[in-house]
């Protein structure tokens, strides 16, 4: 090799480095500020809700009643995925108002009305805040009667956040179903599966493994999760993230643990696309133990 094609190549192989470091950046957090649905536009009531974060950050959330004054069955808690807010994430869950459960979801930091910015640790700090804000919602809303129930449903990234949460969170016995849609264990693989996907980044497949951390990847505390009910729902044909990656979390996860695979499913469909089949599905999951 000469010294000129010597340079060339390093000149290359820093510009496609400087390609990929923002590349996986943006893989994984794609927030929008602006406001684009509102509840009322779609005939759901909600109160807006703010609880702190870890280091003093204002998150921003809505709770959405049940509908009709319907006595609470109990709190469902959304943790979204990896783009834009609460304001177009709510419209996937907020059926569930009409089963008699209270539906509570809030933006990450950097997110919405949000403050801070997002990160892996952020993100996990979030998530704790969440989880304890809706126990503490559940308990205020019913505080007397019989018990009522507590749903975590994490999807896309909002799984990896919740599941690595939940080793965190110091009462998780007070959740009573943990559902995961659409996502994965480990950032470092899903980086690398997107960087496979095109020509100009497949030869950076390994930078997956040098610039994106797993620190807070729920991998190695999934096992530890035992004991707590798990549902993993996946679409067959998930091009954003494909099955595999969720049924290595189901792979992972001790008992009791249930997977769905969606025939000619795609990307956090399960409750939309072939809502007419999951969603009542869903709530007699969660009814019948």
């Amino acid at each position: 090799m000469t010294r000129k094609t010597d340079v060339v190549g390093r000149y290359l192989a820093i510009a496609l480095l400087a390609a990929a470091l923002p590349a996986c950046t943006h893989l994984f957090y794609q927030p929008q500020r602006m406001g684009f649905y509102h509840p009322a536009d779609f005939g759901f009531a909600n109160e807006d809700v703010l609880f702190e974060s870890s280091g003093g950050r204002k998150l921003n959330g809505w709770y959405f009643p049940p509908a009709g004054g319907a006595e609470e069955k109990g709190i469902i808690v959304q943790f979204h995925g990896n783009a834009e807010n609460i304001s177009t994430h709510f419209l996937s869950l907020a059926w569930v108002v009409k089963y008699g459960y209270g539906l509570f979801t809030f933006d990450y930091s950097g997110y919405g009305a949000s403050e801070g910015s997002p990160s892996q640790q952020t993100l996990n700090e979030d998530a704790v805040a969440a989880l304890t804000y809706a126990e503490g919602l559940l308990k205020a809303r019913n505080p007397a009667g019989p018990k009522k129930v507590l749903v975590a449903y994490g999807q896309s990234l909002g799984g990896a956040v919740l599941l690595r949460a939940l080793a965190d969170f110091p009462r998780r016995a007070s959740i009573d179903t943990v559902v995961i849609e659409s996502s994965f264990a480990s950032y470092k693989e899903i980086a690398r599966q997107k960087l496979s996907q095109h020509w100009f980044t497949w030869p950076l497949q390994p930078l997956a493994y040098l610039l994106v951390s797993d620190a807070y990847a729920p991998e190695d505390v999934i096992p530890s999760l035992a004991g707590t009910r798990i549902l993993v729902i996946h679409g067959s044909d998930d091009a954003v993230v494909p099955i595999r990656f969720g049924k290595r979390i189901f792979e992972l996860a001790g008992e009791p643990k249930t997977f769905w695979e969606v025939p000619h499913g795609h990307h956090i469909d399960a409750m939309t696309v072939h809502g007419d089949e999951y969603r009542e599905k869903l709530i007699a999951f969660i009814e019948h133990r």
